[in-house]
């Protein structure tokens, strides 16, 4: 019964041993606010030494991080419209004049048009750190403009049978390749390294095509849990030494027992 009770009594130490602490998750971001045109290369830095004080913690205590890089793109159209696209002439009213007191019935029709400008170049962000690449490239957008005043544009027809008078509506379709973008990236063993070194990581922003602002940077990093204070300044004896421990006394008690 002696031996039941004292291993019992592990079960219930080792049930109360400390778990080990979830890996603390903090971020920093940082404005940028640069522009980038086809082929061009930023070179920048971000700083977590102050987030990491402000966390108690030292870069030695980083186990991962993901970089992101925000930027926007503009449209960049085409200086002339790419043609355009009619719906043909439509009756869309009616007028009369008279011929000795006599209505003669004539007709209005409007024919609408659709110019088209187009941005060809789907602008596109290269991220480098370490040996890691992160990339992204805007996708379509397209407006519309409201149809704007009619011109005139002729009339078909005659006298005494009536008029077709005619006129054109216009508005603009934008076709571009254009819009918010964020390339991101995990930091492989040389980010990492270059990171824990000094609290700095270095990383690369190129134009791969077009070009578009870098609006920010994002950096999650996942760190180390601190170890738990141990309580009234005595230092904690780990787990595993205490179990041994108390295993040997029990099997000391079940030989004297056996004795």
């Amino acid at each position: 019964m002696a031996v039941k009770s004292i291993l019992a009594g592990l079960v219930a130490l080792a049930s109360a041993a400390p778990v080990q602490a979830a890996p603390v998750a903090l971020f920093t971001s940082v404005n940028v606010g640069s522009n980038l045109s086809m082929g061009q290369t930023s070179h920048l830095q971000v700083d977590v030494n102050s987030l990491l004080a402000g966390a108690g913690m030292n870069a030695n205590a980083i186990l991962g991080g993901v970089l992101t890089v925000f930027g926007h793109s503009s449209a960049s159209y085409l200086p002339l419209p790419l043609g355009y696209a009619d719906t043909g002439y439509q009756v869309t009213g009616a007028a009369s004049h008279s011929f000795l007191g006599f209505p003669i019935f004539d007709t209005i029709s409007t024919n609408y048009r659709t110019w088209t400008y187009k941005d060809l170049v789907a602008d596109t962000m290269l991220v480098f750190a370490g040996d890691s690449l992160g990339a992204d490239a805007v996708g379509k957008q397209e407006s519309y403009t409201g149809y704007g005043n009619q011109s005139y544009a002729g009339r078909t027809g005659s006298y005494f049978g009536g008029y077709d008078y005619r006129y054109t509506r216009d508005r603009n379709h934008y076709d571009a390749l254009s819009g918010d973008l964020a390339a991101n990236l995990g930091l492989d063993g040389k980010a990492l390294a270059d990171l824990m070194q000094d609290g700095l990581l270095n990383l690369s922003v190129n134009a791969f095509l077009g070009h578009f602002t870098i609006s920010s940077i994002r950096l999650d990093l996942t760190l180390e849990a601190l170890p738990d204070e141990p309580s009234g300044g005595q230092v904690p004896v780990p787990g595993s030494l205490l179990l041994t421990g108390l295993g040997l006394a029990a099997l000391a008690a079940a030989r004297r027992r056996k004795q």
